[in-house]
């Protein structure tokens, strides 16, 4: 958490002094496009970017980046991460953005104790593995929120979100107040194989496939296909989630030894 909020603080000194100099760029077409791209680009320090993405139709071309940032509640208390972006499109679009999402300090405890490659105790300045398992949550977000925003609001799968992660899956609910919440992460190691299964197929899809997805969520005015095979998938794995939980018990808690060493040493 505190990498995060020193990285946040690095970035949005970057874009006060980006403003003070004269803000956002203005782009009419795809050369002032490119050359928006970088200053954008420059916002966030290279190592702090989560997520990144270009989708380019002709003369028509769209860039977001997106980094984690803390979420803080309404008495500036810390209730978990988040993802901040900036956006770049040759309609003329050059914002920063938002998500409306929640992970929550117990999803990122379990991430860390679950996940292969963060098998603690390990150094809390060695982020680049923690960063890599959310560098998929951002795209997959924009995918469930598509099919959420127009689904049943008593449909169970809204509180049984699944969300692929680099070495495992991201757990979540879903309400228009909140938007989406990430409350656990299972490893891949505690999957059973059916879901595994799953969740191999979904990481199958390449990411420009998911970022047209994100495209439609921020409401980009230009029309962008997308592959509604996807959202079959993430549906379908919802739903076998679902059905399986009430057919088995969960699997005891992995290394937890370990995880309580990880604890003792960083508090």
């Amino acid at each position: 958490m505190q990498h995060v909020e020193e990285a946040d603080r690095i970035c949005e000194d970057r874009v006060h002094c980006h403003f003070q100099r004269g803000g956002l760029p203005r782009i009419k077409n795809l050369k002032s496009f490119a050359k928006a791209k970088v200053v954008m680009r420059d916002l966030t320090p290279e190592r702090y970017r989560i997520c990144e993405c270009t989708i380019q139709r002709g003369k028509r071309a769209y860039w977001f980046c997106m980094r984690l940032a803390p979420l803080r509640g309404p008495n500036g208390q810390l209730v978990g991460l988040t993802f901040k972006g900036d956006e770049a499109s040759t309609t003329g679009r050059c914002v920063p953005f938002d998500l409306s999402l929640r992970i929550t300090p117990h999803a990122i405890a379990r991430m860390i104790q679950r996940s292969e490659t963060l098998t603690p105790p390990f150094n809390p300045r060695e982020v680049d593995p923690l960063y890599a398992e959310f560098n998929l949550l951002p795209l997959w977000f924009a995918v469930a929120l598509y099919a959420l925003v127009a689904s049943d609001p008593t449909d169970p799968i809204r509180h049984s979100l699944l969300l692929p992660a680099e070495n495992g899956v991201f757990v979540g609910s879903y309400s228009k107040p909140e938007g989406i919440v990430i409350k656990t992460y299972v490893g891949d190691q505690r999957l059973w194989e059916e879901q595994a299964l799953a969740l191999n197929r979904l990481r199958a899809f390449h990411e420009g496939t998911l970022a047209a997805y994100h495209a439609h969520v921020r409401n980009l005015d230009w029309n962008i296909e997308v592959n509604y095979e996807v959202i079959q998938e993430l549906s379908d794995i919802w739903h076998k989630w679902i059905s399986m939980n009430q057919r088995r018990r969960d699997r005891p808690s992995r290394d937890d030894r370990a995880w309580e060493e990880h604890r003792r040493l960083d508090p």
